[in-house]
């Protein structure tokens, strides 16, 4: 059986040559062989359309600004589909995109950004010079995405880095202070072959099958500022008269922050020592995500603490 061309009047199926094949083989409406010629005209038409806006698309996708974009505020698309649409790869990666956008944006506004478990910075010394550890762990970054190191990973010695930029420059000389960051970063997973048919070692491959959602480390000069534990004094003062509920209004009432630049996440500042030893402060520029998990510990520190011996009666 040839290829089929969908029509007002329902399925047209033509043999390769556009002559009308077998109408017994689907109980279907058939087309003289005119018809046969004019459909396979107009789909393949179609197709150009089609690839022509697909590859325009999927260069709107690729631009750097579509990971920000899928964390800004709007109303969320989804796609809705039907029966006999033709579906391609824009139509898939749509529907991709409202489900990220939909996990991005809580994670931006209901926990935000920062450390949710690991990630630790230690000083370490080696036969290769002074560097530092980050242990395994989870963060969050400011667009909302999640940034997972799976195993330890030593940076040693310590430099000007910047893997997310294989352009940017290193520079052995560290400066007096430096403050290590942590990004997200998608990297090509394997290729996958186009069509059913296996191609035969050292043919060429398709495009990338899949992308494997990684991480990339940043070490620039400066230290990075000290998280801010400055408090509302009205919403404090709410607090303090037993007025909950007017204390949060008041804090949720505040603008929505936008998307920043940088998405990056703030793990340590480290300094140089004169000896060239380094000092790690992996706290106080580091956020840390606010998660059931720690609000729950927290509580249980907090409650025997409150009452005399432990007792909670």
């Amino acid at each position: 059986m040839g290829k089929a061309y969908r029509s007002d009047l329902g399925l047209v199926f033509c043999k390769p040559e556009g002559s009308p094949d077998d109408p017994n083989v689907m109980g279907r409406r058939f087309h003289r062989h005119e018809a046969c010629h004019h459909h396979r005209k107009q789909a393949e038409t179609r197709t150009v359309y089609v690839h022509r806006h697909v590859m325009r698309k999927r260069n709107q996708m690729e631009d750097p600004t579509h990971e920000q974009w899928l964390a800004e505020l709007y109303p969320a698309e989804r796609p809705r589909y039907f029966y006999g649409q033709l579906l391609t790869a824009d139509d898939f990666k749509k529907e991709q995109d409202y489900l990220r956008r939909k996990n991005q944006l809580h994670n931006r506004f209901g926990l935000s950004q920062g450390v949710v478990c690991g990630l630790s910075v230690t000083p370490l010394t080696t036969t290769q010079g002074n560097g530092v550890r980050i242990s395994a762990g989870l963060a969050l970054d400011e667009w909302g995405r999640e940034i997972v190191i799976p195993t330890d990973v030593d940076i040693v010695p310590l430099r000007l880095s910047d893997d997310c930029d294989p352009l940017s420059p290193s520079d052995e000389l560290l400066p007096p202070s430096v403050h290590i960051s942590l990004c997200y970063r998608e990297i090509a997973g394997r290729q996958q072959p186009v069509g059913a048919v296996e191609l035969e070692a050292g043919a060429d491959q398709g495009p990338t099958g899949s992308l494997v959602e990684s991480y990339c480390l940043r070490v620039q000069e400066g230290a990075a500022p000290d998280v801010s534990t400055s408090t509302d004094p009205e919403a404090l003062e709410h607090l303090r008269s037993g007025r909950l509920h007017d204390a949060l209004c008041l804090l949720a009432a505040t603008t929505c922050r936008p998307t920043s630049v940088d998405p990056s996440v703030v793990l340590a500042n480290v300094e140089v020592n004169d000896d060239g030893s380094l000092t790690v402060d992996a706290c106080g520029p580091r956020v840390i995500v606010p998660t059931n998990r720690l609000l729950l510990q927290l509580a249980h520190i907090i409650t025997p603490a409150a009452t005399p011996n432990g007792d909670s009666g």
